[in-house]
Parts: C-alpha cells; sequence; structure tokens
C-alpha cells in the first residue's frame, strides 16, 4: 500500500471520499469484471480491500496467473 492509499484510508474514517484504489490510493473509474476471475482476485487485495483501479487488478490477475489481459498505461 502506497502512502496516498494510506492517507485516503485514514481520511476516509472521517470524511466522505470517492471510492478509490485500496492499493495505488487513485479514484477509480468503474469496470466490469467476470464474477469468477474477481473471486479468485479479491482474497489477494490487501487490508480486506474490494475496490481496485484496473492497473492493480491487472497487476493481480498476473500474479496469481489469470491471462489474458490488458493493461491501461498512460503516454508520457
Amino acid at each position: 500500500m502506497n502512502f496516498l492509499a494510506i492517507v485516503k484510508k485514514i481520511l476516509s474514517k472521517y470524511l466522505l471520499l470517492n471510492s478509490y484504489c485500496k492499493i495505488r490510493g487513485r479514484e477509480i473509474r468503474d469496470f466490469i469484471a467476470p464474477s469468477d476471475i474477481w473471486n479468485k482476485v479479491e482474497p489477494h487485495i490487501p487490508n480486506n480491500g474490494h475496490v481496485l483501479c484496473y492497473n492493480c487488478f491487472c497487476d493481480i490477475c498476473l500474479k496469481i496467473g489469470i491471462s489474458p489481459i490488458w493493461k491501461l498505461e498512460s503516454y508520457k
């Protein structure tokens, strides 16, 4: 969990925040994952989180051997 995620976790106890990724702390955009895939990914989300950005979702999929997937990356 990075610094931004830690800060948002603390703030969410006192303020109403938009949903944020429990790993990177980013605000999330909705995406749809099949239930069978999500059920395999969810146990790997740290701190009993249930919200991930798409990139973290893909990272966990790769880590546990679920493929093929594609990953969103920004241009620099």
